[in-house]
């Protein structure tokens, strides 16, 4: 567990994590809407 004691890896998940959840919800919402046009016709 020597990875642990690098803070770099650790700092480089924290900055990128919040704009890969964000993204990802904004494109879950996007394909639920896309996926409500395909059964809804």
């Amino acid at each position: 567990m020597a990875w642990l004691s690098s803070p770099k890896p650790w700092d480089m998940l924290m900055k990128q994590s919040p704009i890969y959840s964000t993204g990802l919800i904004r494109g879950l919402r996007q394909f639920r809407r896309f996926w409500q046009k395909l059964s809804g016709h």
